[in-house]
């Protein structure tokens, strides 16, 4: 048995495996972002095949294999601290800071966007209308804000990270932290965000409709009393997502995952599917609950943890 044909198999177990740990929760979804920052031994791996095949040895070849398994590991053991980062990581990449906000004026009513490429957001509640504050080295952040009618606003906010779907060298300090008033009715709220760690607190904040993008991240929700008949979209590529509902709330969860795990409750009751990685639950005495919140997940690859408090 050739030495190069093990090693594709072997790559494939690898990812297979840290994909896995993501699911079951024994690793988190951010190592990818530290794997990401390892893709420079992509093009020491495919010079030593190039190496390899010139001079015709099997053993170059098999190393290059090795090479990106190697990554794999120690980017997954870096990102989880079981290990040292790499150094180049070592060095924070700085970028412009920026804060802005906007007047609650008589604004009743409105519609949020916050988006974010590579970036740490966070989303609470406060007294103006919306502020926001960050760090990016992705470019020009924006926040704007329209009142298209009286009591009515659509606000705006951007980390400038929009279209960045590389890994840069060096430790980010990327972060965007959005604020929205308290006494606001926000009709929908929409959360773009790429390789990122997001954790929106709702639990001060009316929200009607949540949703929320993210490619590969790890989300955290906390969902408060005041989601009256709310809905919740969230999609993602490879995510995590850990919902924090209240006890008085009646949620209905519909999972439409590729591949993942799904953990709720117990005492919830599966109303629709057979499958591990899609169908409906419902919180126990849903039906009897004057609150209620219907989640949807649609992701290529999740892991879904619903948590009551």
């Amino acid at each position: 048995m050739e030495a190069k044909r093990v090693l594709p198999g072997l790559t494939l177990v690898t990812v297979g495996a840290i994909l896995l740990a993501n699911t079951t929760g024994a690793l988190p979804w951010s190592v990818w972002w530290s794997i990401l920052l390892l893709w420079p031994l992509l093009i020491v791996s495919l010079g030593i095949d190039i190496l390899g095949r010139a001079v015709g040895s099997t053993a170059l070849r098999a190393l290059a294999g090795l090479v990106v398994v190697g990554g794999l590991v120690y980017g997954a053991l870096a990102g989880s601290g079981r290990v040292p980062g790499p150094p180049f990581a070592a060095a924070p990449v700085r970028g412009e800071t920026f804060s802005s906000s906007a007047p609650l004026e008589r604004t009743t009513s409105g519609r949020a966007h916050v988006s974010a490429g590579l970036a740490r957001v966070t989303l609470d509640a406060g007294e103006d209308l919306a502020s926001a504050r960050g760090e990016t080295p992705f470019g020009r952040p924006g926040f704007a804000v329209e009142r298209e009618s009286p009591g009515t606003a659509d606000v705006s906010v951007s980390s400038g990270g929009e279209g960045t779907t590389f890994a840069l060298p060096g430790k980010r300090r990327s972060f965007l932290d959005v604020r929205l008033s308290r006494r606001v009715t926000w009709e929908r709220v929409e959360v773009d965000a790429g390789v990122s760690d997001v954790g929106l607190d709702l639990r001060d904040i009316e929200v009607a409709e949540l949703v929320a993008n993210t490619g590969l991240s790890s989300t955290e929700i906390t969902f408060g009393e005041r989601a009256r008949d709310a809905r919740a979209t969230l999609t993602g590529g490879m995510a995590s997502y850990k919902l924090r509902v209240p006890a008085s709330l009646g949620v209905e969860l519909r999972a439409e995952n590729g591949l993942g795990g799904i953990d709720v409750p117990s005492g919830w009751t599966r109303t629709a599917g057979s499958g591990p990685f899609q169908g409906t639950w419902r919180s126990e005495g849903y039906d009897l609950s004057r609150s209620k919140l219907l989640v949807t997940v649609k992701a290529g690859l999740s892991g879904i943890e619903v948590e009551r408090y």
